[in-house]
């Protein structure tokens, strides 16, 4: 029969053991010893068998706790291991139930339809391929060996050195992980107006130091008004503005990094989609223009370096005084320096114009920060769902008086 086991309903079962407790999972929490230790401090002999997985993977996923598989190692005898188990049966007296227990990590307490109650054979059938018994329903044999101490031992060694996350902590971040991440997004190439051209000092026909420090060798590729008449980047830049706004949420405590529901991821991404779409429009569109502004730069700084070597003439034009020779071997001078000078074009500069969207989980470091997960809660970002699952556990029993 299919029934509900709540962790008071089981308490109150175990309690009312009278001769016989068995018990056979995986790994054990405290609460458990604390309420069997109750019953075998009853009077009277009460027949106690216990059965675990005697690996550290066990209690790595969140199945029970070493203390606690010590404290029971300690407090009874009857104990045996069994590979790779993950039932849980539990018997009082004649009454058992294979109870359907998820890991600390997943879930907290039992609840919901998570047992069936068995029979009184078919329980004993269970309890006698685990246990051994002179007058056995089962004919196949054991499928557990007693408790192998030294292996517990090493078992417990591999855990103090390297200590498993407490359930409640990988539980936490599983669920945040499963509700949040880190997302990014940035208009690569838009910085037109800061883009600058540098002459190579080796392209410069002076053999005199101080004349190559006096003569500039930086000059912005676009001016002032070049930039003010993209107003395409401006409306870029907004979208991206109105993007952050409505999905992302900027966590101080993490350094340019922003946090987005991954309820809202879909939604974002589709946008960010849509804005891709805009951005390919738009370099297309700015692609002559951008051109145009990069030949009227390159006739500017073709000007200046004429006007400078009129006043400062390379050393191979000293003696010259023809102006139509020295007129032409400067133009020839200034078209190499151009050519070192690789001024780009607009194809270029247009293909580094991208939107760039990351992602990233959570680490383990993350979530173990108290600081970061109470800023969860003052940024309103943790509903009451969220927050049952992500809760510290409480205490998982209630003992009753």
């Amino acid at each position: 029969m299919v029934v509900k086991l709540s962790w008071e309903n089981i308490v109150d079962l175990i309690l009312s053991t009278k001769k016989r407790f068995i018990l056979i999972m995986p790994a054990i929490h405290e609460e458990w010893i604390d309420v069997i230790d109750q019953i075998n401090d009853l009077d009277g002999p009460i027949e106690m068998k216990f059965c675990i997985d005697n690996h550290e993977m066990a209690v790595r996923k969140g199945y029970g706790s070493i203390k606690s598989i010590d404290r029971l190692r300690n407090n009874y005898h009857d104990i045996n291991e069994c590979s790779d188990l993950r039932i849980n049966f539990l018997c009082v007296d004649d009454v058992c139930y294979l109870i359907f227990l998820e890991s600390r990590i997943l879930e907290g307490s039992p609840a919901g339809y998570n047992a069936i109650k068995l029979n009184k054979d078919t329980g004993q059938v269970i309890i006698d391929q685990f246990f051994e018994k002179h007058e056995s329903l089962n004919p196949n044999g054991l499928i557990s060996t007693p408790l192998n101490e030294a292996q517990f031992e090493q078992v417990q060694e591999a855990l103090m050195s390297n200590p498993p996350s407490e359930p409640d902590l990988q539980r936490q971040i599983n669920t945040y992980k499963t509700h949040f991440q880190y997302a990014e997004i940035h208009f690569e190439g838009g910085g037109l107006q800061n883009k600058t051209v540098n002459i190579p000092k080796d392209a410069l026909p002076f053999k005199d130091s101080e004349l190559k420090k006096r003569m500039k060798t930086s000059f912005n590729l676009f001016s002032k008004e070049d930039v003010a008449a993209w107003e395409d980047f401006t409306e870029i830049k907004n979208k991206i503005a109105e993007i952050r706004i409505a999905y992302l949420h900027p966590c101080k405590l993490k350094r340019g990094r922003s946090i987005i529901k991954k309820t809202n991821k879909e939604a974002y991404v589709n946008d960010i989609i849509l804005l891709k779409e805009m951005v390919e429009s738009k370099r297309n569109e700015m692609l002559e223009s951008i051109q145009n502004a990069i030949f009227h730069s390159k006739d500017l700084l073709t000007t200046e370096l004429t006007l400078f070597f009129q006043v400062n003439p390379p050393d191979q034009i000293i003696g010259i005084n023809d102006e139509v020779i020295k007129t032409r071997m400067i133009k020839d001078i200034i078209d190499k320096i151009l050519i070192k000078t690789k001024i780009p074009h607009a194809s270029e500069l247009i293909n580094k114009m991208t939107i760039d969207d990351q992602y990233s989980e959570f680490t383990e470091e993350d979530l173990s920060n108290k600081e970061f997960l109470d800023w969860f809660n003052e940024k309103g970002l943790i509903d009451k769902n969220t927050d049952n699952e992500i809760a510290n556990f409480e205490k998982a029993y209630k003992i009753r008086n």
